[in-house]
């Protein structure tokens, strides 16, 4: 059953208040409400890099929804940056062995696989942030939604 992408937000807004970190307030002194984003900084020290990864693509995408709902993403991209360089963060612990997958940890070639997917639906909703293309960022939120759960279903405990 295919969820509409407003019940899919909600969902995930649900979801991430329970298994997310807090996003502060809005700081003072931004120039509008779409400027406005929850950096990386602002969160809880992760635990490790895939933590630490999953904190910033949290960050990263309430930027984004918040631009959205402001009719203005082009913070989104300097914030997936960040979840880019968090990335490769996780691919060199993966690599060499200062992180193992919570779950099936033998599994490693399928999780590159469905990271892999999950990154290029991101690249394509990055590209709609650059041209502020507000409706090509809303259709490109819902595979990067969908994309979540394989991932999380095989491997996180």
């Amino acid at each position: 059953m295919k969820l509409p992408l407003g019940l899919a937000l909600i969902s995930m807004t649900v979801a991430c208040s329970r298994d997310c970190p807090t996003a502060p307030a809005r700081g003072a002194g931004t120039a509008s409400p779409a400027a406005a984003s929850v950096t990386p900084h602002d969160a809880a020290p992760p635990g490790n890099a895939v933590q630490a990864e999953m904190q910033r693509l949290h960050a990263a995408l309430q930027t984004t929804l918040t631009g959205l709902a402001y009719g203005d993403v082009r913070a989104a991209p300097a914030a997936f940056a960040e979840v880019d360089h968090a990335r490769h963060a996780t691919e060199a612990a993966l690599e060499g062995g200062a992180y193992q997958l919570a779950r099936n940890a033998d599994r490693l070639p399928r999780f590159r696989e469905l990271d892999e997917a999950f990154h290029g639906a991101l690249e394509t909703l990055v590209e709609a942030t650059v041209r502020n293309d507000l409706d090509a960022t809303a259709a490109a939120l819902g595979p990067v939604l969908r994309a979540c759960q394989p991932c999380h279903g095989e491997f996180r405990k």
